[in-house]
């Protein structure tokens, strides 16, 4: 697996961005973040794709998706602008088929989940052979 993920986390957030850069930088995607959240990837020496914000003008996070140059986004920013970005970084991944994360325990899960992937081929069950399987 390839590609490039976005990144723009809230305040309280970016405390965590180091540790989740790297497991995604790991797993040999790339990462694009906004302006705050690469400046905290920039001071623990992590090097980011700088992406505007939809309110701070083109090219933006919904521009890239459109291009096809995001694979996933992880958006936990908070306010009143960052509230109306959201809404578009939302419609935007939703319409170009792009997996949205909201949380960074997500964000956490979705990458292991890439790693898991990476390390075996997954096999469709239905629910009750899960559960019978569970209940062994």
């Amino acid at each position: 697996m390839a590609g490039t993920v976005f990144l723009s986390l809230a305040d309280p957030d970016k405390g965590r961005a180091p540790a989740l850069a790297a497991r995604f930088l790991e797993l040999g995607l790339e990462v694009a973040a906004t302006r705050g959240t690469s400046q905290a990837l920039a001071r623990e020496g992590i090097a980011t794709r700088v992406v505007a914000k939809v309110s701070e003008g083109r090219p933006h996070a919904v521009d890239l998706m459109v291009n096809g140059e995001l694979h996933l986004v992880v958006n936990t920013a908070s306010g009143s602008r960052a509230r109306r970005d959201g809404v578009a970084i939302r419609r935007g991944a939703l319409e170009h088929g792009v997996p949205y994360v909201a949380t960074v325990a997500g964000a956490f899960a979705a990458a292991e989940a890439i790693a898991a992937l990476r390390d075996r081929v997954l096999v469709p069950r239905s629910l009750a052979d899960w559960a019978a399987w569970r209940r062994r």
